[in-house]
């Protein structure tokens, strides 16, 4: 089974898909040249564009914010919405009722080696699977107010 690997970042107002690449800044040679040098790396998202018949495919990539940056999960929500990183769902039982931890926000749990939702005081964290109901009702980024209680 394939996976699709597809990041997300800012740039300006605007959001961007595709692949992720951090730069980092040339060596310096000189002295001189170290003040200057931008000691910041780089973080790009790389788009593919549209191609004609026979003509190779064109990519485009910009600079995004690196705290905005977020991986695709592999799993859509109730939708068909892909889910992110860094979004925040409302979570459904069985019953599509929202269930009594209803919000919370999507994160990699590096320890686990799995995604997560924590509820919106990052108290209590969850797995999540194919076998849940969620719906993406915004990011922490975008909707910083659906944080609040």
């Amino acid at each position: 089974m394939d996976r699709e690997i597809l990041f997300r970042g800012k740039s300006g107002g605007n959001w961007l898909y595709g692949g992720y690449a951090v730069i980092e800044p040339p060596p310096v040679c000189f002295k001189e040249d170290v003040e200057k040098q931008s000691p910041a790396k780089t973080c790009i998202v790389i788009e593919r564009g549209f191609a004609d018949w026979g003509m190779p495919r064109q990519y485009g990539m910009a600079e995004v914010i690196p705290s905005t940056v977020g991986q695709y999960t592999g799993l859509t929500d109730k939708n068909g919405v892909k889910i992110f990183e860094g979004d925040i769902v409302r979570h459904y039982n069985r019953t599509d009722e929202p269930d009594s931890y209803d919000q919370g926000v999507i994160y990699w749990d590096g320890n686990g080696c799995q995604w997560c939702r924590t509820d919106i005081d990052g108290c209590n964290a969850w797995k999540i699977g194919n076998s849940c109901i969620y719906e993406v009702i915004g990011n922490i980024h975008d909707n910083p107010e659906l944080l609040e209680k």
